[in-house]
This record gives structure tokens, C-alpha cells and sequence, in this order.
């Protein structure tokens, strides 16, 4: 593996922020740290490029610990989410600095920067100041100021929650292709759920400085590990509808008996439980999708699809995504399969 953290620990003085993570990355993937404000992921990156100190544990790079090793010894190059260019200086400067103090000469830094600034699309963009700059712009050069130190590990932290909603877009398909481009091995922090299925090889979803769960993006919307995971990657989120046990099947909140899917472990009779159905899921045209009739509270038409927000019946609303138009009615009717329902105790772990 080409990162490994190794049971590492973050303290400030009696509080514990991150809890013995362990965590392998391998040379050339695209890792991405996602999570709510406040889950540490931000800390452990900052571990990762000597920014902050460890409290416990071991960090290696290219199978050499890391741990007392000085940010510019680790052979990783960081895009901030400021940008953090210096505003006295061109573009071209701006790049030109992290070479300049690591005695470079000044025929390969201009070449360097020449090739960054290709791959970038950013030629014209040299002479210019940062103020003179939009700030997608400002980002490109930031990122080509990490390109033309040639690290080992790029660390991006939230490098795109500045920009407004387009540009994201924009900035997403081009980190993405610049990883096909480089293949370097890459580790990005983001809250953002979206950004994370888009760009990322491996996910690593945290919580109150766990991991609760890694994997490839579809391996996790697909087959979460527990409710977290679940309602945390999907826009909209997951669908949570408690339910008792009945026998081989369930009745949910509102009164209504479904079948549950066939499951290893063996649930009791009158156990509550929740049931997890994604709102894609709830508009199946197979016969053998059961159905739930509830009240319409409002809709989002969105114009290729309709979001349908629906009575509860004491828990949250039910959210129903509809692919084909139809005339509006005070009750939607949702459909089902098993194969689509996920099972999950009520402190929230998975049931297999």
C-alpha cells in the first residue's frame, strides 16, 4: 500500500478527535475523505502532510513512516480551500515558489511550470495577480502550483466549496481528469456526497472521528453498513420507516404488512426495526413490488423527474422519486421490491 495510517490518534489535551483510524491507500487511487462538519477528516488529512502532529499511531508514505518528518520531506503537495496564493505575486511566481525554496534551478522551474500550465489551460493566465483572477481560476493555479512540485500524494481540502454550483461541476470533471492524466495517488477532503461518488476510487466515510465505512462509491450506496452510510451518501437521502417484526415480514408505522427481504440473520417477532428504501426505489414497475398508499404533502418537479414528499405517519416524510409525469393527486402510491429494502436494527447497525 502507498498511504498507511496505522491505529493514529489526534488528542487536544483530554479530547480525542480521531480514534485509532486505520486506513490503506494504494499508489495511484483517488481516496476521498467525506463526512459532516466537525468529523475529523480535515485533521487527518492535515496529519497526513505534517501540518498537524499525531497523538498515537504511524503514517507512512511510499512504505517510509512519516510521523517526524517535516511537511516538505513527505513528498505531498496541498490544495487549500482558500487557494492560499500570494497576492504580491504573478501567477507564474506563485508557482514558481515552493521550487525557488527547494533550490531548483530556474530552467527546470520554468519547465514546470510550462507543463503545468498546459495541462491547466492556464498560459495566458502567467502575468496576471490572483485579484485579477475568478475564482476558478485561482484554484486552477493553485492546483498547478502542487502540479510542478511533482509530489507523491496530492492532498486536496475542500478545494471547491468557494465556488458557486456550475463551477463546482466544471472544477469536478477537471480534477477528475487530471488524476486519469497523472495518476498519482490522490487524497480529497470534501461534505459534500456528491463530489465524493463522483471523483473518488475508494470512499471513506467518517463520523465523530471513526471510520464507519470504505469502499468503492457504488459498494457503499449499494450496500451500506448501517444507517449513516446509508442516509449519508444520496441526494435525496435514504427513505427510514420503522417497523415491528411480524413473523417473516414487518408492519410499518402506518399500519401497513410488507414482505421483508430474505435475511441471515434471524429477526424476532415484534422487534422494531427501520427499513431503507432510496426514493429511486419507490416507483417500480415490477409485479411483484408491493405498495404503499400515503398522502401527498408537496411536490419538487425538477422536469425530467418528480420528488414526491409524502405523510409519514408519525416518522419523517416519505420522499418518492416519479421518472414519468403524471397528474397531480392528493395520495401517491409507492412500489417496492424486496431486493431494493435494507433492514437496520434501531441503533442504526445493518441487518444481513
Amino acid at each position: 500500500m502507498f498511504v498507511t495510517l496505522k491505529d493514529v490518534r489526534k488528542s487536544y489535551g483530554n479530547l480525542e478527535v480521531l480514534h485509532g483510524v486505520n486506513l490503506e491507500i494504494e499508489q495511484g487511487e483517488f481516496c476521498v475523505f467525506v463526512g459532516p462538519s466537525g468529523c475529523g477528516k480535515s485533521t487527518l488529512m492535515r496529519m497526513i502532510a505534517g501540518l498537524e502532529e499525531i497523538s498515537g499511531g504511524e503514517i507512512a508514505i511510499d512504505s517510509q513512516v512519516v510521523n517526524e518528518m517535516e511537511p516538505a520531506e513527505r513528498g505531498v503537495a496541498m490544495v487549500f480551500q482558500t487557494y492560499a496564493l500570494y497576492p504580491h505575486m504573478d501567477v507564474r511566481k506563485n508557482m514558481a515558489f515552493g521550487l525557488r525554496m527547494t533550490g531548483h534551478s530556474r530552467a527546470e522551474i520554468d519547465q514546470r511550470i510550462a507543463q503545468a500550465a498546459s495541462i491547466l489551460q492556464i498560459e495566458e493566465l502567467l502575468d496576471r495577480k490572483p485579484a485579477n483572477l475568478s475564482g476558478g481560476q485561482r484554484q486552477r493555479v493553485a492546483i498547478g502550483r502542487a502540479i510542478v512540485r511533482d509530489p507523491k500524494v496530492f492532498l486536496f481540502d475542500e478545494p471547491l466549496s468557494n465556488l458557486d454550483a456550475e463551477l463546482r461541476v466544471t472544477m469536478r470533471a477537471e480534477i477528475s481528469q487530471l488524476h486519469k492524466r497523472l495518476s498519482n495517488t490522490m487524497i480529497y477532503v470534501t461534505h459534500d456526497q456528491t463530489e465524493a461518488m463522483t471523483l473518488a476510487d475508494k470512499i471513506v466515510v467518517l463520523r465523530d472521528g471513526h471510520i464507519e465505512q470504505t469502499g468503492a462509491p457504488l459498494e457503499l450506496y449499494d450496500d451500506p453498513d448501517n444507517m449513516f452510510v446509508a442516509g449519508f451518501l444520496g441526494s435525496p437521502r435514504m427513505n427510514f420507516i420503522p417497523a415491528v417484526v411480524t413473523g417473516s415480514g414487518a408492519r410499518l408505522i402506518c399500519g401497513t404488512d410488507i414482505d421483508l427481504p430474505e435475511l441471515s440473520t434471524k429477526l424476532t417477532q415484534g422487534q422494531k426495526v427501520f427499513v431503507g428504501i432510496r426514493p429511486e426505489d419507490m416507483d417500480e414497475e415490477s409485479p411483484q413490488a408491493q405498495t404503499l398508499t400515503r398522502s401527498v404533502i408537496m411536490l419538487e418537479e425538477l422536469g425530467g423527474t418528480r420528488f414526491v414528499h409524502a405523510d409519514g405517519a408519525g416518522a419523517e416524510p416519505l420522499l418518492v422519486e416519479q421518472r414519468k409525469r403524471s397528474a397531480e393527486a392528493p395520495t401517491v402510491t409507492a412500489r417496492f421490491t424486496t431486493d431494493r429494502m435494507r433492514v437496520f436494527l434501531e441503533n442504526g447497525a445493518r441487518v444481513r
